[in-house]
């Protein structure tokens, strides 16, 4: 946006706000990932996979198990 000159200060804080976010939200994956590995169970909660890539959900059951 501040390229055009349209509202040039808004687009600055909206740009930090949203790599604040992005970067507290990475530092929390990383954080689990490394916790819940070194601790053998969920320290850092960061939900179940999706499973979207499985056709049914017996493949799905399977492969977690």
């Amino acid at each position: 946006m501040s390229t055009f000159g349209f509202m040039p200060e808004l687009g600055h804080k909206m740009a930090a706000y949203t790599e604040l976010v992005i970067s507290m939200l990475g530092f929390y994956g990383s954080a689990a990932i490394m916790l819940n590995a070194q601790f053998r169970r969920v320290f850092l909660p960061v939900g179940k996979p999706l499973g979207i890539f499985y056709k049914n959900r017996d493949t799905y059951t399977k492969a977690v198990a």
